[in-house]
């Protein structure tokens, strides 16, 4: 039996390697080209790692989704927002990356976002975004809904940066947001959820405050405003359990406890703060 070549067996492997060696080379620049901006496939893992921030997530970044108050229907496009907030004095800008289980995303032009098509789907900043006077950045984006009634889940990882565009000192988070999507008739999906029923206790309150929904299922967004209708505080929460709301750090006072979920109304509580 004749046996090939070392030259001819080297050949073949060429052409197996070369492309394999191609691809690789790709994704390298575009990765290399995305830290530069935000990092993709972060919203599940989040920004953890030798080439990324500290090692476990910090609760002093809030990262929340803000939905808007309509109902969510199939097929549909609909702007959402997402908020990094960071209240330590050494923290001045934030980054993001936005990942959807089955829906679609896009970026909204002059949002600071861009759309990571090539791999992950992901949406993620094209350059940390200033906190300016507050102590927090908020993102517009764009999602459009799977074509049937389904839940999705909106996944986002928070990176509140201290501008010294060093890894160390940023405080990162992860959150999640349930999307109850419905048919085009306006029929809730199966796994929909019934009438609301929310309480907040106890009222008034310290400030330290439980928030239960008794008939509310999955990840909904939670928006706080004071009585002249500033917002003032926001986070995501999941309903399937009592949620903690923590405000302590403002005066004594009138608040309006938001709850969005994208099935129903807008669910609106008001707490007495006295301390």
């Amino acid at each position: 039996m004749k046996l090939p070549s070392v030259l001819s067996v080297l050949k073949r492997k060429a052409v197996w390697i070369i492309p394999g060696f191609l691809a690789l080379a790709a994704y390298t620049v575009h990765h290399a080209e995305a830290q530069k901006a935000g990092i993709t496939g972060r919203t599940t893992i989040g920004c953890r790692g030798p080439a990324c921030h500290s090692p476990q997530p910090s609760a002093s970044t809030v990262v929340t989704f803000l939905p808007p108050t309509t109902p969510i229907i199939a097929g549909k496009t609909y702007t959402f927002q997402l908020s990094v907030k960071n209240p330590t004095t050494t923290q001045n800008s934030a980054g993001c990356d936005i990942s959807t289980d089955s829906g679609t995303l896009a970026a909204i032009a002059g949002s600071g976002l861009w759309l990571d098509d090539q791999f992950t789907g992901d949406l993620t900043h094209s350059s940390p975004k200033s906190f300016g006077t507050t102590d927090s950045a908020v993102w517009s984006f764009k999602y459009t809904a799977p074509d049937h009634a389904t839940t999705d889940t909106l996944r986002a990882a928070g990176n509140a940066a201290n501008g010294d565009l060093q890894n160390d000192g940023d405080m990162w988070n992860l959150t999640q947001y349930t999307v109850h999507v419905l048919a085009g008739n306006g029929a809730v999906a199966e796994s929909a959820v019934a009438a609301p029923l929310i309480q907040l206790y106890p009222n008034p309150s310290n400030g330290h405050i439980t928030l239960a929904g008794s008939n509310f299922r999955g990840h909904a967004a939670l928006k706080v405003t004071d009585a002249a209708g500033k917002w003032i505080s926001s986070q995501n929460i999941d309903l399937d359990k009592d949620a903690q709301l923590d405000l302590s750090a403002f005066p004594n006072g009138s608040y309006f406890v938001r709850i969005l979920d994208g099935v129903h109304s807008p669910s609106v509580r008001s707490i007495e703060i006295k301390k």
